[in-house]
């Protein structure tokens, strides 16, 4: 699940017309969410395991355990029939510009394309810019950033010890 809800954004906002990048991202996050939320009341439906029975407990961990292994298998079995093309990034970072071109015209009308095309590179050049001033951590505890740096350090800790899918999966219980 984790994984997923990092990789299909990026993915998603790859593919997407620019004019689409906001509306797309949203989409991605309330799914997610409402997912979670159907999740959660699928598992109130189930029996209780509280009733001391074995191998209804057992049972209804296995459906609780198998339902997102299922989700990710539907996900996975879309990826590879119908998304089966790199992103046009991918493709331009690897020197396919042609093959950019293409995919990008697949997923967008034709000026649309072009401009998502010209938008790739300067970000693909902006990106190598940035990766050839060779940037040292020691550079996140200058006075300027400290702040910034504990914060985000601090919020990644907090959002990680929340636990927050556990608790919508075994709240019920």
């Amino acid at each position: 699940g984790g994984l997923a809800t990092t990789i299909i954004p990026i993915y998603i906002h790859e593919v997407s017309p620019m004019r689409l990048y906001g509306r797309m991202g949203s989409i991605t996050q309330i799914l997610t969410t409402g997912g979670q939320f159907i999740y959660f009341w699928i598992s109130l439906s189930l029996p209780d395991p509280a009733r001391n029975d074995t191998r209804l407990e057992n049972q209804t961990l296995r459906v609780l355990f198998a339902l997102p292994g299922c989700i990710a298998l539907v996900q996975l079995l879309n990826l590879v029939t119908w998304l089966q093309f790199e992103t046009p990034k991918q493709l331009i970072e690897r020197g396919s510009l042609q093959e950019a071109a293409r995919v990008l015209e697949r997923l967008q009308c034709p000026s649309e394309a072009e401009d998502s095309f010209e938008n790739i590179r300067r970000e693909i050049d902006y990106l190598q810019l940035q990766r050839s001033r060779n940037v040292k951590w020691q550079e996140l505890f200058r006075p300027q950033w400290i702040s910034a740096t504990i914060a985000a350090f601090g919020l990644a800790t907090i959002l990680q010890w929340c636990g927050i899918n556990a608790i919508m999966v075994y709240a019920s219980r």
